[in-house]
Formats: C-alpha cells, sequence, structure tokens
C-alpha cells in the first residue's frame, strides 16, 4: 500500500499535476491533506477515472505500479 506521506516529498511545487482515483473520493481526501499541508499546484479530477471513461478523452492500457501491489 502507498501512503501520501511515502510521496509527498517527491512533489514539485513549481510543477502542476493531475491527482485522481478510480472513483474520486480517495484523490479528494489526498487534495484536502495535500491543501492543508500548503499544496495548490494540482487539479483534482472529481469523479476520478470512472468519470474520464465515460467520456472521449483518449486513455491508455497503463496500470499504476501501486496496483501491482494488491
Amino acid at each position: 500500500m502507498i501512503y501520501i506521506n511515502d510521496w509527498l516529498k517527491d512533489i514539485k511545487p513549481q510543477e502542476h499535476f493531475y491527482l485522481h482515483c478510480a472513483g474520486g473520493y480517495r484523490s479528494m481526501m489526498a487534495a484536502s491533506i495535500l491543501q492543508a499541508r500548503g499544496f495548490r499546484n494540482f487539479t483534482d479530477l472529481e469523479g476520478g477515472f470512472n468519470a474520464i471513461v465515460q467520456t472521449n478523452i483518449p486513455t491508455t492500457d497503463f496500470v499504476c505500479p501501486s496496483r501491482l501491489f494488491i
């Protein structure tokens, strides 16, 4: 399992990034933690990946390495 504190040190404050999970709840929680710690350089994707696949936005078959540990 990967915890937010494990990758917090890797965030580059000068670079914008997107935060998402499968359904939106976990990324919303992570966004709340990041904001509480002063980070504002991200966008949380509402509805997560499940919402993305309902659109015509192109996707890939990439598998996040963290999924390999489940």
